[in-house]
């Protein structure tokens, strides 16, 4: 999920592409219905800690790159 959502952010402007402009964190939450979606998801990643298979998954599926493309600064996903 989060590799489709990371692809959908890069094809151009859309509810999932990268925001980096001062809002306000009230006005950033009430514009975007997708607020902090990316961010769960990356934490939903973190539940694979110690376990091997989904670690495993994850590395065949080229997530670690798209974890790390996560790292960049977003207004929407802080």
């Amino acid at each position: 999920l989060l590799l489709m959502v990371h692809a959908l952010g890069k094809e151009g402007n859309n509810l999932f592409t990268v925001t980096q402009k001062n809002l306000a964190a009230a006005e950033r939450a009430s514009d975007n219905p997708v607020h902090g979606f990316r961010r769960d998801l990356v934490r939903y990643r973190n539940l694979s800690y110690r376990c091997k298979t989904s670690q495993d998954l994850v590395r065949d599926l080229k997530g670690i790159q798209v974890i790390l493309e996560q790292c960049n600064i977003d207004d929407q996903n802080p």
